[in-house]
């Protein structure tokens, strides 16, 4: 996918959209969570063991107008990371973990509450977009063994953005938000890198996604 052109295309249609609408809103919310599985990687020559998403965290920022009373629509943007964890040994309990990369979503945001003049009122909410991310420095994933010759990373991909969710809104003209949240995808790859040769090339890759079940915490002003 071409990222300006989804750039593009998500800000005509905002304007579209915001043509009519009199009701600017800002939503701003937090999350946390952790994937409901693990998967083994296995490459050629070693393998790590139930690797999971422990910890997933970030925060989205969207903009939206008011389409109809009840619904909102808009652009927003985003950044999270996830604390990935794994044995280097099936019969250890020891859990080796990293921090790997950043990922920045931008998204189209769509929220439905029934009557926001109400107190107390549920809502649901999607997300859907591009995500680009960054590898940290300390990507590299460790095995029992030293091997001098491979090393092992944890890289991020770029992707599609999904984030469905709802919960409860508390309040009237200004909000808090609680409510849970999945992101569908949290694209990942795993290389072996041959560092015997200078350019160091990637001998193997292992494409993963690991979806995320989530807290948010948020309010709306």
């Amino acid at each position: 996918m071409n990222i300006r052109k989804f750039i593009l295309s998500l800000t005509l249609l905002f304007g579209m959209l915001s043509v009519n609408a009199q009701d600017w809103r800002g939503f701003l919310e937090i999350y946390a969570g952790t994937s409901p599985t693990t998967s083994d990687l296995k490459f050629q020559d070693d393998t790590f063991y139930d690797m999971w998403n422990s910890l997933s965290f970030g925060l989205n920022y969207t903009m939206g107008v008011a389409v109809i009373p009840q619904l909102y629509a808009g652009i927003g943007i985003g950044g999270y990371t996830t604390f990935i964890a794994y044995h280097d040994n099936p019969n250890y309990n020891y859990w080796d973990s990293t921090f790997s990369w950043l990922n920045f979503p931008i998204f189209a945001n769509i929220r439905w509450i029934p009557d926001i003049n109400k107190k107390i009122n549920p809502f649901v909410d999607l997300k859907i977009g591009y995500q680009i991310g960054v590898n940290l420095d300390d990507n590299r994933l460790w095995t029992e063994s030293y091997d001098e010759y491979v090393n092992y990373y944890a890289e991020r991909r770029n992707g599609l953005f999904l984030q469905p969710g709802g919960g409860i809104r508390f309040g009237r003209d200004s909000a808090f938000n609680l409510g849970i949240a999945y992101s569908v995808c949290v694209p990942q790859e795993f290389v072996a890198i041959d560092r015997t040769q200078q350019s160091m090339p990637v001998m193997e890759s292992i494409k993963k996604n690991f979806g995320s079940f989530m807290l948010t915490f948020g309010v709306d002003f």
